[in-house]
């Protein structure tokens, strides 16, 4: 998915960061639950893994967000230099 969206439009992007980001943060959502229930605090439940399920989408959603600005603000300048001609 992530070499179709590469240069395509935001929306093939946006699908790109969603599927992935909710089934990590599902994934973080069953560690918590391990975590609490039956203690579980082994590396594989507990460590790295769990921060990288909270930490990709994060990223994803922040490095979209970015995307989205950047072309709001093109767009804004070049509406804005055509007012001006």
């Amino acid at each position: 998915m992530g070499v179709l969206a590469f240069r395509r439009s935001f929306d093939l992007r946006l699908a790109a960061v969603v599927g992935p980001s909710l089934f990590l943060l599902g994934a973080a959502g069953v560690h918590v639950h391990q975590m609490v229930t039956a203690g579980n605090f082994a590396p594989g439940n507990a460590g790295v893994i769990f921060y990288t399920d909270l930490l990709i989408p994060i990223i994803g959603f922040g490095l979209l967000g970015l995307q989205h600005r950047s072309e709001r603000d093109a767009q804004t300048r070049q509406q804005a230099s055509l007012l001006v001609r």
